[in-house]
């Protein structure tokens, strides 16, 4: 089997996407071996928060030829959700990745990964506020605040198909912190800002209506009711200043 070389030009190890950023791929060849010339040979990008399925791992549903391709996911129908993201490029001499494909592949090569040289971790920092919407109501005794969240920040438990625990794995890389953010005015008409930042212990993962999510239920620093002015955040654990906010006007109860 002969090995080719490659190179992940863009995005760059340690990128940050806010909200919707588009986020493109180019790659490279830095070594192709002499008995691979004229041979023809298919890319394929990785992620390792895309739903991959069987018999459709890469996000590029068909195979790219040439490695130097800007390549934006979008147009099939593929945007990065929020989330530490590994990335990954691959070359293989078959143009497929089901199992026959896999079988059959004599010669290829991958870049990428979480470690080593040719690493490419990136973070997608993206507020997606699923409960409440803008116009809803919460309670201050017994709220819920779900947000949308990366794909593997938890796992099912052993033995259940509907039961969530973290996912380690995850968690070793992730970069993604939830904050939230209560306003109100006061009677004298001055803004009273209560900032809530659960442990992401306390944050528990689910699947709602297709939709990986981070929820918190429980009690809510919160001792006025009436109308307030709520701002999620998801930032840079490691550069708070870095991140992305959705605001939404919601109305408080006990």
């Amino acid at each position: 089997m002969a090995s080719v070389q490659l190179a992940i030009e863009t995005p760059k190890d340690g990128d940050r996407f806010s909200g919707n950023a588009p986020i493109t791929f180019r790659g490279s060849i830095t070594e192709l071996p002499t008995e691979l010339a004229g041979v023809p040979l298919y890319y394929r990008w990785f992620s390792s928060l895309f739903p991959a399925a069987e018999d459709r791992y890469s996000i590029n549903p068909t195979a790219l030829s040439d490695p130097t391709q800007t390549y934006n996911p979008t147009t099939d129908g593929f945007t990065p959700g929020p989330g530490t993201h590994v990335i990954t490029l691959g070359v293989s001499d078959q143009a497929g990745e089901d199992q026959a494909a896999q079988n059959a592949t004599q010669h290829g090569g991958v870049t990428g990964g979480a470690a080593g040289a040719g690493k490419c971790v990136v973070h997608v920092l993206k507020a997606n506020s699923i409960t409440p919407q803008s116009g809803g109501s919460l309670s201050r005794t017994q709220g819920r605040l779900e947000a949308e969240a990366p794909l593997h920040w938890g796992r099912l438990k052993s033995g259940s198909t509907d039961e969530f625990e973290l996912n380690p794995d995850y968690h070793q890389l992730n970069r993604l912190r939830y904050r939230w953010r209560f306003e109100i005015r006061d009677r004298s008409g001055n803004a009273v800002v209560i900032p809530f930042e659960p442990k992401f212990q306390d944050l528990a993962f689910d699947i709602k209506n297709s939709l990986p999510v981070v929820r918190y239920e429980g009690p809510l620093p919160l001792t006025q009711d009436g109308p307030y002015t709520l701002t999620l955040r998801v930032e840079d654990m490691e550069v708070a200043s870095f991140g992305h906010d959705v605001t939404l006007s919601i109305t408080v109860g006990r």
